[in-house]
This record gives C-alpha cells, sequence and structure tokens, in this order.
C-alpha cells in the first residue's frame, strides 16, 4: 500500500450514511442553539434600549403605608398638581418621616419643594434616581395651612407617594398636604398666624371671554393693607389653575410680583368650548388670598 493512500475502512468511513447523517444533525443543533443565543442577546439590547434605566434599577416596589392618625387621607391625591399626567400614583396615602435638607420655591410649578432625608425603614421605597433623598412637594392651595419645618428638623410627612416621568421615575410624596414636625400633635400641625403688620389681598383683570386658540393674559395685583394704608406687596407668589365645570384643574401658571406688586401671567385657549373659573393662590410670609374669576372658551 502507497504511504499517500488512506486504507478503505478510512474511506469507506468518511463515506458512511450514519456518519454524514450525524454530521447533518450536529449542524442543525449547533445552528439552533446558536439562533437561541442570538435572539436572546438581541431582545436584551432592545430591552436595555427601549425600557427607561429607573424603571428597572427601581430598588423597591410599593409605598410607605398609611399611618395618619388624625390627618385626613385625599381621595383625589392630585387634586391643583401641575400637569398631573407626568406623575404616576402609587398610594393615594403614604407616611414617612425623615429629616429637611433643603427647603426650596420654585416658580416653574410654584411648589415649594422639600429634599428630605428619609428615616432607614424608608430607604427600601425609594428608587436609583432618588439618590437616597425623597423631594416632597406642598402645593400653593395647601401651603397656608401646612408646616415649612426648617433644614435640619426631623418630621412626619402625610401624601400622596407617586413616581415622577420627567425625573427618570423618582418617588415623591407629591403633594404632601400634612407635615407635622416633632414634638407637634398631628392635629394641631398648622402654621402659627403671622404676626407681619397688615392683610394680603389680591386683585385680578381677566377677560370675561375668549376664543379657542386665543391667547389671553391676566394681570395679577397685591396688596397689604393696614388700618387705612394700602401698598404694593412684592415677591408675592402667585399660583393660578384653570378649572373645568367638573373641577377638574386642566391648566396652570406660577409667577411671583414685582416691586408695584404685580404680574403678568399669559394663557393659550387650548380647551374645548364651555365654561371654567381660573383661581388665583397668592401667598408671602404664611399669609394668603385667593380670587376666583369666571372665564368663558367660545368657538371661533
Amino acid at each position: 500500500m502507497r504511504k499517500h493512500e488512506e486504507p478503505a475502512t478510512r474511506r469507506r468511513g468518511a463515506e458512511d450514511p450514519q456518519v454524514e447523517a450525524f454530521g447533518r444533525r450536529f449542524s442543525r443543533r449547533q445552528l439552533t442553539v446558536a439562533g437561541a443565543v442570538v435572539l436572546v442577546a438581541v431582545v436584551a439590547v432592545l430591552v436595555a434600549l427601549l425600557v427607561p434605566r429607573s424603571e428597572h434599577r427601581g430598588t423597591a416596589a410599593g409605598a410607605p403605608s398609611w399611618s395618619g392618625a388624625g390627618v385626613a387621607c385625599r381621595s383625589d391625591p392630585l387634586t391643583h398638581v401641575h400637569n398631573p399626567k407626568r406623575l404616576r400614583v402609587v398610594a393615594d396615602c403614604a407616611t414617612v418621616s425623615g429629616v429637611v435638607r433643603k427647603v426650596q420655591y420654585r416658580p416653574n410649578d410654584g411648589n415649594t419643594h422639600l429634599t428630605v432625608a428619609v428615616d432607614e425603614k424608608y430607604q427600601p421605597y425609594l428608587r436609583s434616581a432618588n439618590k437616597g433623598l425623597l423631594n416632597v412637594e406642598v402645593v400653593p392651595p395647601d401651603e397656608p395651612h401646612v408646616i415649612i419645618p426648617p433644614p435640619g428638623k426631623h418630621a412626619t410627612f402625610y401624601g400622596a407617594w407617586v413616581l415622577d416621568r420627567n425625573q427618570r421615575h423618582a418617588a415623591e410624596l407629591h403633594p404632601a398636604w400634612r407635615i407635622v414636625p416633632d414634638g407637634v400633635p398631628a392635629a394641631r400641625a398648622t402654621p402659627k398666624p403671622v404676626s407681619s403688620p397688615g392683610k394680603l389681598s389680591v386683585t385680578v383683570d381677566l377677560p370675561a371671554a375668549v376664543a379657542v386658540g386665543e391667547p389671553f393674559r391676566a394681570v395679577v395685583n397685591t396688596r397689604t393693607t393696614t388700618g387705612t394704608r394700602t401698598v404694593p406687596a412684592s415677591q408675592v407668589h402667585v399660583f393660578a389653575e384653570i378649572t373645568n365645570a367638573s373641577g377638574k384643574g386642566v391648566g396652570w401658571k406660577a409667577a411671583s410680583t414685582n416691586t408695584l406688586g404685580s404680574t403678568s401671567m399669559n394663557f393659550v385657549a387650548l380647551h374645548a368650548p364651555g365654561a371654567f373659573v381660573v383661581h388665583f393662590y397668592a401667598t408671602k410670609d404664611g399669609q394668603s388670598a385667593v380670587v376666583a374669576k369666571s372665564l368663558i372658551i367660545k368657538r371661533r
């Protein structure tokens, strides 16, 4: 036998139908496994790209329980909330406690924002986007009735537990309608009367009717009256809410008055024709005033 020739048995084995069939079955099996691996990888990439990171990196589900002895739970927790569609309500009513780190008024929505380092037992309810801190918001209509603790004060907070889509689904207590600093009974947790002189008042110049799609303006003037003397009130926070016939909020604006005690608020009538009411809430240094004006939106 020549050296370069293979044995007949080896040549026959290479041509054996059983061996070829096994090779074909093995190749198909490899292709099936490889295809499944590729499919799983593609799905994983799509999930990573399409699902917001905060949605699948949240550390906990649910919300703290409600323990509001002496505090009422609201049936509609998002009443008076600016642009409520950005919030997903997890619990209508929740209770949390912690230390206030920062207090800030934000003119974009008119709310008072409190940054709170919650107590350890509430930490599991925070999400990764919270970065260990909870945003607690008090809306303008509630502000005259809510104590705002200073930074460094420990308190208990009552409100709605929500996820804010505009903040990478961070958990918030929004709105909070009762805040009880340590040492104060919940039933008595209301702001003390302000000793500043004078009484705050507000007047509004608003058109009685506008057409659909038409821009319109509200001119707000605030004054402080002491005895017979009335002077402009500057730096008054003004929050306007447009409500429809059923009382549901459909539009919001926030502003502050200038040194002349005046501010202009611009709107556009983007709502369906009908009767509306515009509520103007003015607050400064614990004082408050409210004015309601009727508005008709008509067809062009």
